[in-house]
Formats: structure tokens, sequence, C-alpha cells
């Protein structure tokens, strides 16, 4: 009996307990799913409510004889709706089941479950695998018109465990992204027969094994798995020990290339018949509209629209949709309703065919950006699916016409949270506990785009405004514009001109005689936006009363730095104090003025998570101590 006791894990070590007759585990924090009880065939009474449990229910609990009562309400556990031939009333409430009565679920749903039991059943795929439509707001999971899983998307999400072999089961598969993970064992060979598949990237894991044969149509991606071998390695044939990207695609053994001899000359006979069709068309076309014309056309067009095409050609295959503009124009009720307004255009609520609701972002035809903006939006959000980052549902571009198709989020951005001249009555009741939550999920997501494998994605425009929050205030970092993709090793030295807005701007982008710019610019920019949260106001207040707090962060550092009281409004207890005095100081270590100095995300995550005793006070982020009578010295010292 270990009811209520905060406990965290996995519950597997029960499954060797086999005299339990009794097992009390609710109202903890466990994770995971339900271990194989089969030997526990004394065991009368189970509770495992109100945890995070994932996962189909056992067989093997089901089926115990001496089961006289279950309780596994409040958790997210997957699969049909378990029926329990010896229990009367079994509580199941609240949980992720397929449907809400016993039976099989869909076959899509059935697959991509037996997908998730190889990596442990994952809490963040739990949260939205519900129901029996895996083309119905999935994570990851993305579907073809006639609802067909085409996409799987499961890069970068730190799974464990094995690639499934159930994935070749998903006949119409596509795309499949596996990297930067910490899955272990082979490629299943069963994914070769997957004839409908363009590309597959396991990179950056830990696999091991050879490298199957795949056809050459298959842009197969394998770097960062050091103990993979190709299967020219395997036949004793060296490759100078590195990892070929589509092993097996040049090789002269392939089946694929034994053609026979009337294959090829049927192949041959093909080509020539539609090169032949081509130059009819292309003379119809010539003496419709004479080659100066068609020069001339192509001379208008604007330049950023043929390097924006140019861009959706070469990136490979996208993972989200692309929609026409009287598509977008249908889902918006022709822009009807009116969400928000900015240099970048306007964004409008909408409905996907599914009912769904979105945030539609259309973008003003740019002369200086080259469209550069719109390129870094879908390059940058498509690579991505975290929790905290915005997901990009799909885009429009017809020419001028441009927009970003995002999921809506119910409580728009963290800006009318935290400044007070734009909160309102309600917005004043966010306690400390989701400000604290709100600061730890924006460091997840950033912490996710610096991670990468091979690349870094660096967001240049962290603040209040591009932070996003969901009915439950879970935050989203939006607004990838500025963003920029590099490898782990790039410094961005060559970057021209300054990005970002100002307040937020890290002071080695506007002088390299602070460091190089780097993913540490978006650390200074967390720090200055959490210090905000804890203000709840703007950092510089030109309307404050006392001088010395016209700059919050030099007001709030002399307090942690003399150990004063922090008074700020709605601490209630010693509890709001410690999570306040974290934020602080995590912050005050972000707004370094050394990049150097300043902590990766990572840490920032640590120290949020960790004891508040074990927090050291920062030097001083200011380049020198500002007097209070002179708030103008104080603008000069730091950045903003």
């Amino acid at each position: 009996m270990l009811d209520t006791n905060k406990l965290v894990g996995t519950i597997g070590v029960v499954s060797n307990m086999t005299k339990l007759s009794q097992v009390w585990l609710s109202g903890n924090n466990f994770t995971g799913p339900i271990p194989d009880l089969s030997k526990l065939d004394t065991l009368f009474n189970i509770n495992l409510q109100d945890n995070k449990l994932t996962g189909v229910v056992p067989r093997s609990l089901i089926s115990i004889p001496s089961l006289r009562n279950v309780s596994l309400a409040n958790n997210l556990l997957q699969g049909p709706l378990p029926s329990f031939p010896y229990v009367a009333n079994p509580n199941l409430g609240e949980n992720s089941f397929c449907m809400d009565t016993p039976g099989p679920c869909n076959w899509q749903v059935a697959v991509l479950l037996e997908v998730a039991g190889d990596l442990g059943y994952p809490l963040s795929l739990a949260s939205s695998w519900r129901g029996n439509d895996a083309c119905e707001g999935w994570i990851s999971v993305g579907c073809d018109l006639h609802r067909n899983v085409v996409n799987v998307t499961f890069q970068k999400r730190g799974f464990t465990g094995r690639i499934s072999p159930a994935f070749s089961n998903l006949k119409l598969l596509q795309n499949l992204w596996l990297n930067d993970n910490n899955l272990t064992g082979p490629i299943p060979e069963s994914l070769t027969h997957l004839h409908s598949l363009q590309l597959l990237n396991v990179s950056c894991n830990n696999l091991s094994g050879t490298i199957p044969t795949f056809q050459s149509t298959v842009n197969l991606i394998t770097t960062g798995n050091p103990l993979l071998i190709s299967s020219l390695e395997h036949n004793g044939t060296s490759t100078n020990g590195t990892t070929p990207v589509s092993p097996g695609g040049e090789s002269n053994n392939d089946p694929v290339k034994a053609a026979t001899g009337k294959g090829r000359e049927f192949k041959v006979i093909a080509a020539i018949a539609a090169i032949g069709l081509v130059m009819i068309m292309l003379l119809f076309c010539l003496k419709k509209f004479p080659i100066k014309k068609l020069i001339f056309f192509w001379k208008k067009q604007n330049p950023a629209h043929r390097n924006i095409e140019t861009f959706l050609r070469n990136c490979g295959p996208l993972q989200v949709r692309r929609y026409s503009y009287y598509e977008v124009k249908k889902m918006t009720n022709s822009f009807k309703e009116k969400l928000g307004q900015g240099g970048f255009g306007s964004v409008y609520k909408g409905k996907l065919h599914d009912g769904s609701l979105i945030a539609v972002k259309v973008l003003n035809e740019s002369k200086t950006t080259n469209g550069e903006d719109f390129i870094n939006e879908v390059a940058t959000i498509s690579r991505t699916s975290h929790v905290n980052i915005v997901s990009l549902l799909g885009f429009c571009f017809e020419g001028a016409k441009k927009a970003l198709i995002y999921e809506f989020l119910v409580n728009g951005s963290l800006e009318k949270f935290v400044f007070e001249d734009d909160a309102t009555e309600n917005n004043h009741k966010l306690d400390w506990e989701t400000h604290y939550q709100i600061s730890l999920g924006i460091a997840r997501g950033l912490e996710y785009l610096h991670r990468g494998c091979n690349t870094r994605i660096l967001h240049f425009d962290i603040k209040p405004h591009n932070i996003l929050l969901d009915a439950k205030y879970v935050p989203k970092i939006s607004d990838f514009g500025l963003a920029k993709i590099c490898s782990r090793q790039e410094s961005l030295s060559s970057m021209l001109g300054p990005r970002g807005t100002i307040g937020y701007i890290a002071p080695e982008i506007f002088s390299r005689n602070f460091g190089v710019i780097s993913y540490k610019s978006d650390v200074y920019s967390y720090g200055m936006m959490v210090l905000e949260i804890v203000g709840g106001r703007q950092n510089v207040n030109v309307q404050a009363n006392n001088t010395s707090e016209i700059y919050f962060p030099h007001w709030v550092y002399r307090r942690l730095e003399l150990d004063e009281e922090v008074s700020l409004k709605r601490i209630s207890d010693e509890e709001d104090k410690t999570k306040v005095k974290k934020m602080i100081t995590v912050s005050l270590w972000c707004v370094q003025a050394d990049p150097a100095n300043r902590p990766t995300m990572s840490k920032v995550i640590e120290m949020l998570e960790g004891s508040v005793d074990s927090l050291q006070v920062p030097p001083s982020p200011f380049l020198s101590s500002c007097s209070t009578s002179l708030p103008a010295e104080c603008s000069n010292s730091a950045f903003f």
C-alpha cells in the first residue's frame, strides 16, 4: 500500500512479487506499461488509478482467476477497452482506449500501438494517441486524403527501444523519420518491403547490425550509427569504415539492376515515347507562345518566388501538406475571423475538414527578406515534433500568396499574461506554479531545438509574444521567421545585421567583441523573457516611480546579491518563493554578457528542476555597477 506518495518510475518490479494478493499504487506518478502479471496467481485487488501509465492492458492481468477488484482510471492506457471476466465492476474511466466498448481497434491504430510498444509506450505519444482514428490528431502521424498513414515523424524525441518491424504493416508509408533518438538493435529487414517508402532517416541513434538492401528509390540516411555496417562490409568488401547514405543503391549485385534484356528494352522504348510526347508539347507551346514571350515572363517573375520554389523542390519530401490558396480561403471562410496582425501579415482562425481548429498566418509580400522568413518557417518547424514547439500543419505558396497553417492555441500568446497593461482580471489568476511550468516548458522546447545531432535550430526571436499557450497553459515556441539552421560546431559570426527584438537581443549580436553568435544567443533572450515573467512587466519601464526600478534585471539582481526579500505580487507561501528564486537565479545566469558564462538549455532545465539551495548567485550580468540615482547609467550598462 503506497498510495499518494509522489512515486515515479515504472512498476515492472511488481511482476516478480509472486505472492502479492493486493496492490495499492494509486495517486502517484508512475509511467510506462503495466508489466506481465501472469505469475501473480493469487492477486485479488489491484488499484493503479491516478498515475500516468501507458500501453495496452496486458492479457496476463485480465485473465487472473483470483482477481475481483480492478481500478485503472485516470491513466493514459491505450488499445482496446479490456473486459475482465472475473471482475464485476472494473473502474476503467479516463484513459486513452481506442473505443468506449470492448472490441478490436482500427488496424492502423493497432499497428501504431505495436510500434509504440517497441519504444516502451512513451508518455509523449500516449497523451495524443487516443481514439480509433490514427489520422485524427495523433502527434507525429501524417495521413493522405484517404486517411492512410503515410508519414511518421519520431525525430529528436529521446525515444529508446528498437525500430519496430510493425512499421512494415503500414503498406503506404512514404516517410519515416527516426533520427536523433537512442534507438538500439537492427534496422528490420521487413522495412524493405514497403514499396511506397521514399525516405528512411535513422541517423544519430545507437543501431547495430547489417543495413538491409532497400530499393534504389529510397533515400536511406544512416549516419551517426557507428555500429551499423553496410551489406558490402558484411560480405567482406571494404568500405573504408563509412556508412553509405543509400546502401545497396549503387551495388552491382542489386537485384533491381539485374533486369532482363527485355526489361531494359521496354524501359528504353518507354523513355523514347516520353521524350517524343514532351517534344510535341513543346512545339505546341512554342507555336502558341513565342520564345521571346516565355523568356520575358520568366524574367518578370519575382526572384523571391523562384527562391521559394527552388527551396521547396530541393529540400526533399516535406512532412507537412501544401495547400492551394483556394483551400486556404475555404478553411478560413474567406478570412472572416482575424486573430491578430503584425508586420509579417495577419493571422486568421480557420477549420480543417475534420473540424480541427487552426491558425492561418497570411504573410505580406516582402521586398527585403527575399522569401527568407517563409522558407525559415517551413524549413525549421517542419523538422520539429515536440510538445513545446508549435505544430505546422501545412503551408500555401502561389506566387505572392503565402500562408502558414498552425494548430490553434486557445490561450493565445504569453504576452497578455505577463504584462500588467495587457492582463485581464482572469489573467491575474495565473499562479506561480503555472508561471514556473511555462518557463520550464519553454526551456525544454529550446533545448530540443539546440540539441540536434548534426544541426541546431537557432530561433533568434524568443520573447513573450512568440510563446503560445494551449488550453492547459502548456507553452509552445512559435514564429521561426528569423531562425537559422546550423551545424553543432558552427558559429554565425558572419551573420549580417541584428536579428530579433530590442530588449531580448544578446550583446554579441550587436558587437562581436562580446563573443560569437551561437545558440547561447537564444539562452540570453530566454533569460530576459523569464525576468519579465517574474516581474510581470517589461524589463525597461520608464514609468516606474522609483528610479532604481526602471531596469528590472538590475533591481532584482541587487536583491538577490544582498539576499533581500523580493516583494512580488501573488507570492503566498514558501513554495512560491522557492519557484520565484529559481526563476530569477536561472534567468540572471542566462543574461550574462559573456556567452561562455551562460548555461546551455539542458543546464537551465537541470537548475529549474533541482534544489534551490544548490543554485549559486551568478556574477553581475552587467558591464558596470549602476547607481540607483542614475537610471541612464543602468540603461547603458545593460542590453535591451
